[in-house]
Protein backbone atom coordinates (compact mmCIF):
# COMPACT_ATOMS: atom_id res chain seq x y z
CA UNK A 1 0.00 0.00 0.00
CA UNK A 2 1.46 3.35 -1.08
CA UNK A 3 1.48 6.72 0.63
CA UNK A 4 -1.87 8.50 0.88
CA UNK A 5 -1.82 11.62 -1.31
CA UNK A 6 -4.27 13.73 -3.26
CA UNK A 7 -3.35 11.80 -6.40
CA UNK A 8 -4.20 8.46 -4.79
CA UNK A 9 -7.87 9.39 -4.46
CA UNK A 10 -8.64 8.59 -8.10
CA UNK A 11 -7.05 6.97 -11.17
CA UNK A 12 -8.83 9.33 -13.55
CA UNK A 13 -6.59 11.28 -15.94
CA UNK A 14 -8.97 14.24 -15.73
CA UNK A 15 -8.74 14.21 -11.93
CA UNK A 16 -4.93 14.04 -12.12
CA UNK A 17 -4.74 17.00 -14.52
CA UNK A 18 -7.10 19.03 -12.34
CA UNK A 19 -5.15 18.37 -9.13
CA UNK A 20 -1.78 18.86 -10.82
CA UNK A 21 -2.69 22.26 -12.31
CA UNK A 22 -4.50 23.31 -9.14
CA UNK A 23 -1.22 22.67 -7.31
CA UNK A 24 0.57 24.98 -9.75
CA UNK A 25 -2.00 27.73 -9.14
CA UNK A 26 -1.65 27.34 -5.36
CA UNK A 27 2.16 27.47 -5.65
CA UNK A 28 1.89 30.72 -7.64
CA UNK A 29 -0.53 32.27 -5.12
CA UNK A 30 1.81 31.21 -2.30
CA UNK A 31 4.75 32.84 -4.09
CA UNK A 32 2.79 36.05 -4.69
CA UNK A 33 1.72 36.14 -1.04
CA UNK A 34 -2.06 35.94 -1.39
CA UNK A 35 -3.91 34.51 1.63
CA UNK A 36 -0.50 33.28 2.67
CA UNK A 37 -1.35 31.19 5.72
CA UNK A 38 -3.97 29.16 3.86
CA UNK A 39 -1.80 28.85 0.75
CA UNK A 40 1.20 27.72 2.82
CA UNK A 41 -0.79 24.81 4.23
CA UNK A 42 -2.28 23.90 0.84
CA UNK A 43 1.14 24.21 -0.82
CA UNK A 44 2.60 21.75 1.68
CA UNK A 45 -0.18 19.25 0.93
CA UNK A 46 0.36 19.53 -2.82
CA UNK A 47 4.15 19.33 -2.47
CA UNK A 48 3.83 16.19 -0.37
CA UNK A 49 1.44 14.69 -2.93
CA UNK A 50 3.55 15.42 -6.02
CA UNK A 51 6.74 14.20 -4.34
CA UNK A 52 5.17 10.85 -3.50
CA UNK A 53 3.51 10.56 -6.89
CA UNK A 54 6.76 10.42 -8.82
CA UNK A 55 9.89 9.39 -6.91
CA UNK A 56 12.07 9.66 -10.03
CA UNK A 57 11.98 13.47 -9.89
CA UNK A 58 13.43 13.60 -6.38
CA UNK A 59 17.05 14.53 -5.68
CA UNK A 60 17.15 14.91 -1.90
CA UNK A 61 15.96 18.49 -1.74
CA UNK A 62 12.37 17.31 -1.37
CA UNK A 63 12.90 16.09 2.21
CA UNK A 64 14.24 19.39 3.51
CA UNK A 65 11.63 21.31 1.48
CA UNK A 66 8.75 19.43 3.11
CA UNK A 67 10.16 20.04 6.59
CA UNK A 68 10.73 23.73 5.91
CA UNK A 69 7.21 24.01 4.44
CA UNK A 70 5.82 23.00 7.84
CA UNK A 71 7.87 25.69 9.59
CA UNK A 72 6.74 28.29 7.04
CA UNK A 73 3.16 27.89 8.27
CA UNK A 74 4.23 29.83 11.38
CA UNK A 75 6.52 32.32 9.62
CA UNK A 76 5.39 35.72 8.33
CA UNK A 77 6.36 35.18 4.71
CA UNK A 78 4.01 37.95 3.53
CA UNK A 79 5.58 40.91 5.33
CA UNK A 80 7.25 42.25 2.19
CA UNK A 81 6.60 42.04 -1.56
CA UNK A 82 3.26 40.30 -1.19
CA UNK A 83 -0.37 40.86 -2.14
CA UNK A 84 -1.36 40.46 1.51
CA UNK A 85 0.94 43.37 2.41
CA UNK A 86 -1.03 45.70 0.12
CA UNK A 87 -4.42 44.36 1.19
CA UNK A 88 -3.87 44.95 4.90
CA UNK A 89 -3.09 48.56 5.75
CA UNK A 90 -2.27 49.94 9.19
CA UNK A 91 -2.77 46.55 10.78
CA UNK A 92 -0.97 46.19 14.11
CA UNK A 93 1.33 43.26 14.78
CA UNK A 94 0.10 40.52 17.07
CA UNK A 95 2.59 39.59 19.80
CA UNK A 96 1.68 35.91 19.56
CA UNK A 97 2.15 35.82 15.79
CA UNK A 98 5.55 37.48 16.27
CA UNK A 99 6.55 34.79 18.77
CA UNK A 100 5.43 32.06 16.37
CA UNK A 101 7.33 33.77 13.55
CA UNK A 102 10.55 33.90 15.57
CA UNK A 103 10.15 30.27 16.62
CA UNK A 104 9.58 29.30 12.98
CA UNK A 105 12.73 31.09 11.82
CA UNK A 106 14.73 29.56 14.67
CA UNK A 107 13.41 26.11 13.72
CA UNK A 108 14.55 26.60 10.12
CA UNK A 109 18.03 27.65 11.25
CA UNK A 110 18.27 24.67 13.63
CA UNK A 111 17.11 22.38 10.82
CA UNK A 112 19.86 23.76 8.56
CA UNK A 113 22.45 23.10 11.26
CA UNK A 114 21.16 19.55 11.71
CA UNK A 115 21.31 18.90 7.95
CA UNK A 116 24.88 20.16 7.53
CA UNK A 117 26.21 18.64 10.74
CA UNK A 118 24.54 15.28 10.13
CA UNK A 119 25.83 15.24 6.55
CA UNK A 120 29.38 16.02 7.67
CA UNK A 121 29.37 13.34 10.39
CA UNK A 122 28.28 10.71 7.88
CA UNK A 123 31.08 11.87 5.60
CA UNK A 124 33.66 11.67 8.37
CA UNK A 125 32.76 8.01 8.94
CA UNK A 126 33.43 7.20 5.27
CA UNK A 127 36.90 5.98 4.30
CA UNK A 128 36.90 7.89 1.01
CA UNK A 129 36.16 11.15 2.79
CA UNK A 130 38.87 10.41 5.32
CA UNK A 131 41.57 9.83 2.70
CA UNK A 132 40.43 12.75 0.53
CA UNK A 133 39.28 10.80 -2.55
CA UNK A 134 35.47 11.09 -2.17
CA UNK A 135 35.09 13.83 -4.80
CA UNK A 136 37.03 11.70 -7.27
CA UNK A 137 34.60 8.79 -6.93
CA UNK A 138 31.54 11.07 -6.98
CA UNK A 139 32.62 12.54 -10.30
CA UNK A 140 32.98 9.05 -11.76
CA UNK A 141 29.19 8.69 -11.73
CA UNK A 142 28.06 9.76 -15.21
CA UNK A 143 24.62 10.90 -14.00
CA UNK A 144 26.23 13.41 -11.64
CA UNK A 145 28.94 15.18 -13.59
CA UNK A 146 29.49 17.78 -16.26
CA UNK A 147 32.22 16.27 -18.50
CA UNK A 148 34.53 19.21 -19.12
CA UNK A 149 34.46 20.69 -15.61
CA UNK A 150 34.66 17.21 -14.05
CA UNK A 151 37.74 16.43 -16.15
CA UNK A 152 39.31 19.69 -15.02
CA UNK A 153 38.82 18.78 -11.35
CA UNK A 154 39.92 15.18 -11.86
CA UNK A 155 43.14 16.36 -13.49
CA UNK A 156 44.38 17.80 -10.18
CA UNK A 157 44.94 15.56 -7.16
CA UNK A 158 45.45 18.63 -4.96
CA UNK A 159 42.12 20.11 -6.03
CA UNK A 160 40.29 16.82 -5.36
CA UNK A 161 41.74 16.52 -1.86
CA UNK A 162 41.12 20.20 -1.10
CA UNK A 163 37.44 20.10 -2.17
CA UNK A 164 36.86 16.86 -0.26
CA UNK A 165 38.30 18.08 3.04
CA UNK A 166 36.97 21.64 2.67
CA UNK A 167 33.42 20.32 2.20
CA UNK A 168 33.61 18.28 5.40
CA UNK A 169 35.24 21.06 7.45
CA UNK A 170 32.69 23.63 6.22
CA UNK A 171 29.71 21.45 7.10
CA UNK A 172 31.10 20.51 10.53
CA UNK A 173 31.90 24.14 11.36
CA UNK A 174 28.68 25.63 9.94
CA UNK A 175 26.53 25.50 13.13
CA UNK A 176 29.31 27.00 15.23
CA UNK A 177 30.09 29.80 12.77
CA UNK A 178 26.55 31.15 13.18
CA UNK A 179 27.27 32.40 16.71
CA UNK A 180 29.29 35.33 15.35
CA UNK A 181 27.94 37.95 12.94
CA UNK A 182 31.06 38.02 10.75
CA UNK A 183 31.69 34.27 10.64
CA UNK A 184 27.97 33.73 9.93
CA UNK A 185 28.26 35.52 6.61
CA UNK A 186 31.54 33.78 5.82
CA UNK A 187 29.78 30.44 6.38
CA UNK A 188 26.79 31.58 4.32
CA UNK A 189 29.03 32.66 1.45
CA UNK A 190 30.87 29.35 1.29
CA UNK A 191 27.82 27.08 1.65
CA UNK A 192 26.08 29.01 -1.15
CA UNK A 193 29.25 28.66 -3.23
CA UNK A 194 29.30 24.93 -2.40
CA UNK A 195 25.69 24.48 -3.55
CA UNK A 196 26.28 26.38 -6.77
CA UNK A 197 29.21 24.06 -7.34
CA UNK A 198 26.98 21.03 -6.76
CA UNK A 199 24.39 22.44 -9.18
CA UNK A 200 26.95 23.27 -11.84
CA UNK A 201 29.23 20.23 -11.58
CA UNK A 202 26.79 17.49 -10.55
CA UNK A 203 23.64 18.81 -12.19
CA UNK A 204 21.58 18.73 -8.96
CA UNK A 205 20.03 22.10 -9.74
CA UNK A 206 16.73 21.86 -7.84
CA UNK A 207 18.43 20.49 -4.72
CA UNK A 208 21.06 23.22 -4.76
CA UNK A 209 18.59 26.05 -5.36
CA UNK A 210 16.39 24.72 -2.56
CA UNK A 211 19.31 24.75 -0.12
CA UNK A 212 20.49 28.20 -1.26
CA UNK A 213 17.02 29.69 -0.77
CA UNK A 214 16.74 28.14 2.69
CA UNK A 215 20.23 29.42 3.56
CA UNK A 216 19.13 32.99 2.84
CA UNK A 217 16.94 32.90 5.97
CA UNK A 218 20.20 33.76 7.76
CA UNK A 219 20.10 37.22 6.17
CA UNK A 220 18.14 39.59 8.40
CA UNK A 221 15.65 42.28 7.33
CA UNK A 222 18.18 44.99 8.21
CA UNK A 223 20.77 43.35 5.97
CA UNK A 224 18.33 43.28 3.06
CA UNK A 225 17.53 46.97 3.67
CA UNK A 226 21.24 47.81 3.71
CA UNK A 227 21.76 45.91 0.46
CA UNK A 228 18.83 47.79 -1.12
CA UNK A 229 20.09 51.15 0.15
CA UNK A 230 23.63 50.44 -1.09
CA UNK A 231 22.37 49.32 -4.52
CA UNK A 232 20.11 52.38 -4.80
CA UNK A 233 22.96 54.75 -3.97
CA UNK A 234 25.19 53.08 -6.56
CA UNK A 235 22.45 53.38 -9.19
CA UNK A 236 21.95 57.09 -8.41
CA UNK A 237 25.69 57.75 -8.70
CA UNK A 238 25.80 55.86 -11.98
CA UNK A 239 22.91 57.93 -13.38
CA UNK A 240 24.57 61.17 -12.29
CA UNK A 241 27.77 60.16 -14.08
CA UNK A 242 25.78 59.43 -17.23
CA UNK A 243 24.09 62.83 -17.02
CA UNK A 244 27.43 64.65 -16.64
CA UNK A 245 28.79 62.84 -19.69
CA UNK A 246 25.70 63.42 -21.86
CA UNK A 247 25.17 67.08 -20.87
CA UNK A 248 28.34 68.59 -22.48
CA UNK A 249 27.67 66.64 -25.68
CA UNK A 250 24.11 68.01 -25.93
CA UNK A 251 25.38 71.57 -25.35
CA UNK A 252 28.04 71.28 -28.04
CA UNK A 253 25.44 70.05 -30.51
Amino acid sequence: MGEFTLFSLSDSIIYFEFIFHLGIVIAMLFTLGFKTKIMTILNFIFLYSIYHQNGSILDGGNNIMLIISIYLIFVKTNEYLSIDKHLRKNKKDNIYSNILHNMGILSIIVQLCVVYLNSSLYKVMGEQWQNGTAIYYILQVKEFNLPWISNLILSSDILIVFITYFTVILQVAFPFLLFNRITKYIALFFVVLMHFGIAFVMGLVSFSLTMVLIDTVLISDNDYKKIYSFSRQKMLKFRKKEETIIEPISKSV
